[in-house]
């Protein structure tokens, strides 16, 4: 089994490394079998800056396909620093990630106009190339617990997650779609272009007192 999931990580990392040519690098590449990744989502109202100690900088938008940085590869172990800007707040961020961690930085509100983050880590387990892999990531505050099922014609994956949490299961590819549920209320979501062998994260967000919910693909981002 040990071997299983050090292929399964091995070949993350390659499709990884291969998405980091289109865009530029925030953080010092590691070695391979010491890596760990990160990611910045952005799940306020407004354009936020991130910037790192040696000066490079990505803004990140408020639309589905701005909000998410793609993973950056980034030596385990070794502090990283950031300092993210927004609607004139600002706030500093220091990251260490274990050997094959996956780390998702969320920006979020804090009050009416200051921002704050909130780190959802996860060392994947498991990998299947005829099936999709699919993380819900809840990063709405008011939303208790985000439950999310897809049914399958022989098994179900059920989600409940509790804020600034994340569940991530495997699923099929089939082109339905989706909804979560917060407290009997339902945000329709889009799951047609999942594909077997890809990993994906879900995520809610709650903007201007409203709930959205889109899915980015983790290995093409």
């Amino acid at each position: 089994m040990k071997k299983i999931v050090t292929r399964s990580l091995s070949l993350l990392a390659v499709l990884l490394s291969a998405a980091a040519v289109a865009e530029p690098q925030l953080y010092e590449t590691g070695p391979s079998e010491e890596s760990s990744f990160v990611r910045f989502v952005n799940a306020t109202d407004t354009e936020v800056t991130i910037a790192t100690a040696k000066g490079k900088e990505k803004v990140l938008g408020t639309k589905p396909d701005a909000r998410v940085t793609r993973f950056f590869k980034i030596k385990s172990g070794a502090k990283l620093s950031a300092t993210i800007q927004g609607s004139g707040a600002h706030v500093a961020v220091d990251v260490v990630g274990k050997p094959w961690e996956f780390i998702t930085v969320a920006v979020l509100p804090s009050g009416a106009k200051q921002i704050k983050t909130s780190l959802l880590r996860e060392t994947p387990s498991e990998f299947s190339g005829t099936r999709a892999s699919l993380a819900l990531l809840n990063l709405d505050a008011k939303c208790s617990s985000a439950n999310l099922s897809i049914v399958e014609k022989n098994a179900t994956a059920s989600y409940e997650v509790k804020p600034l949490a994340m569940q991530r299961h495997l699923t099929g590819s089939d082109k339905q779609p989706g909804a979560i549920n917060c407290s009997g209320s339902a945000t329709a979501v889009d799951l047609s272009g999942l594909e077997s062998g890809s990993r994906y994260s879900l995520f809610l967000l709650g903007v201007n007192n409203a709930r959205q919910a889109f899915v980015i693909n983790d290995d093409k981002k």
